[in-house]
């Protein structure tokens, strides 16, 4: 079995990523905890979504954004168990999900009018419909997606060089930017969001048992310097690799991906 990673295309700089692939916001994620057995405050940061949206009966009692506020472990733990009662979904709490893990849909805000099949704000993988409708084709099982919800897009093309801004920060090219009045008429995008996720390929130095924060060890830091083989696969079409967002196809999605010849992606073989 042959395995390969969805990824981001090498850009010019930072501008010129920031520029085509824009950034996302949430509006509602769980929060940290607070754990009295390890004595660690933990979040993921909003940076992976629940695959599913948040009931509505609990949506006051998720964090948002402007709320950074979190919880004991007793609490977020009553929390996790009600959300997925209330979601009607199998679930283990501090296992299938983590505090900080955030909700669909996602804000997107975009300097450049979006063309690509592919992008990849900090945290994100969005698609385009057409890709959407493949990945559903060969992967229903093992993936959820979401409509995005446009909130700021450019009105120019990403062409290149991109635009630096004043502050020279690449996040700010937004706030520059002359946006579309109405974005309706662009896309739609949607998210991606694996449902599983193979074994752990970080060497783990200690795991706390009540809430699951774990100390690791990194063992590579070239970009996709690991291998992955059938020992880590859990046996879905496509998923997290462990411990990391990033996001991992077998090779038979590869090729129908590829097959389509997608804009904005690499297909990297581990």
């Amino acid at each position: 079995m042959r395995f390969w990673g969805l990824g981001v295309p090498d850009y010019a700089s930072d501008y010129e990523s920031s520029n085509i692939n824009g950034e996302i916001e949430t509006e509602l994620r769980l929060p940290s905890v607070d754990c009295e057995v390890c004595m660690m405050t933990s979040g993921y940061a909003g940076l992976r979504s629940v695959p599913f949206e948040c009931p509505e009966m609990l949506r006051s009692e998720m964090s948002s954004n402007g709320d950074r506020r979190s919880a004991l472990r007793e609490e977020h733990f009553d929390l996790q168990r009600r959300l997925f009662e209330e979601a009607g979904v199998q679930g283990r709490p501090f296992t299938d999900i983590r505090p900080g893990y955030r909700f669909p849909p996602l804000y997107f805000d975009v300097p450049s009018r979006p063309r690509a099949d592919f992008l990849w704000p900090f945290g994100g993988l969005l698609v385009s419909t057409r890709i959407r409708i493949l990945l559903m084709d060969l992967c229903q099982e093992d993936l959820a997606t979401f409509p995005v919800i446009l909130r700021k897009v450019g009105g120019r093309d990403a062409k290149f060089p991109a635009p630096i801004p004043r502050t020279g920060e690449p996040e700010d090219i937004i706030k520059e930017s002359p946006l579309l009045a109405d974005p309706s008429g662009v896309g739609p995008y949607y998210e991606v969001i694996p449902r599983h996720q193979s074994k752990e390929h970080r060497i783990i130095e200690l795991q706390c048992d009540a809430c699951g924060w774990v100390k690791t060890k990194v063992v590579q830091t070239e970009k996709w310097n690991w291998r992955m083989n059938e020992d880590y696969w859990q046996g879905h079409s496509i998923f997290y690799w462990g411990g990391t967002l990033h996001v991992v196809v077998t090779e038979n999605v590869k090729d129908a991906l590829q097959a389509a010849r997608p804009s904005n992606v690499e297909f990297i073989e581990m």
